[in-house]
């Protein structure tokens, strides 16, 4: 990742524009999904994450 790819990731507030960086510039293998098909559900264990802390990631 370059300087240029750095600015713009900075610039990206939406998640629509994440998985269109990630897919279009950084050329990850996401297709045209959206966004239930692209993330998971878990839980502060599964991650073995304190649950105090679990709000704050």
């Amino acid at each position: 990742m370059n300087g240029h790819d750095r600015e713009r990731l900075r610039d990206i507030r939406s998640f629509s524009s994440l998985v269109a960086f990630l897919r279009d510039d950084m050329g990850w293998p996401i297709g045209r999904a959206d966004f239930e098909e692209l993330t998971f559900e878990y839980t502060a264990e599964e991650l073995g994450i304190d649950t105090r802390n679990a709000a704050k990631i």
